[in-house]
């Protein structure tokens, strides 16, 4: 039976039977090196990375409508309700982060939160009439953030006009409700160790599997090359005796 050969670079190659045996020969330098490195994957996911803590918390559009108005009419209009309250917390818009961030920066909180921070922490989907926002962040009082970020969002959705006088936004005011409160924090503590346990494991494997096979190579290499010289050698000791003759 023909014996499998992987081809490496060019004028090398090596067989399948002579890389599993350096592969034997290499097991404790691939324990080792596997060891290490998922040691250092745990150590960096208890102690080094820091954990998430996610609150999320649930609103969904109401309307104030004739009692002989259709129920689709209304559902219609919550639906279109719902992308409007939710521009509120986009991008593009600020005054909602604005109102959070100077309440959590108070004595009463000292969070030491941005803006911009705020925004990258917040995730905000809407789904119909209902509008769920995720907020995932280093704080383990997540929870707090959010809800400042929700009372935020319905102060300004509820407040008055410069003349204090009417609704600043008539047709969105009174038609927000609150489904579920921010929820305690879960956070990723037993996944964090799991999963970079997992990849640099993983990844001492690769990395020990990748050095075995540069030794094998180069044990090849070696083997060529005294191949090589041992053929000069005796084709240059065949020539002298011809040479005497």
């Amino acid at each position: 039976m023909e014996e499998q050969e992987m081809y490496v670079e060019e004028g090398t190659t090596i067989s399948l039977k002579s890389l599993w045996a350096e592969i034997k020969r290499s097991i404790l330098l691939i324990v080792i090196i596997t060891l290490s490195l998922t040691v250092l994957g745990t150590l960096l996911g208890v102690f080094v990375v820091k954990t998430n803590y996610t609150s999320t918390a649930t609103l969904y559009v109401k309307t104030t409508m004739e009692a002989d108005t259709p129920i689709s009419d209304n559902l219609n209009l919550s639906e279109r309700l719902a992308p409007i309250y939710a521009s509120f917390l986009s991008d593009d818009s600020t005054i909602v982060y604005e109102k959070a961030v100077q309440t959590l920066n108070s004595p009463t909180y000292n969070k030491n939160v941005s803006i911009q921070g705020l925004k990258d922490n917040l995730t905000v989907k809407n789904t119909n009439i209902q509008i769920t926002l995720k907020y995932v962040s280093k704080d383990e009082q997540s929870n707090v953030i959010l809800d400042e970020i929700v009372k935020s969002l319905m102060s300004e959705i509820n407040s008055k006009d410069e003349k204090g006088e009417g609704d600043k936004y008539p047709i969105l005011a009174g038609q927000l409700s609150i489904s579920s409160d921010p929820s305690v924090p879960t956070n990723d503590k037993n996944t964090k160790f799991i999963k970079y346990t997992l990849v640099f494991f993983l990844l001492g494997i690769l990395i020990s599997l990748i050095t075995v096979l540069v030794k094998a190579v180069e044990n090849e290499k070696t083997k060529a090359r005294t191949t090589t010289t041992g053929t000069a050698d005796d084709t240059a000791d065949e020539s002298d005796d011809g040479a005497a003759k």
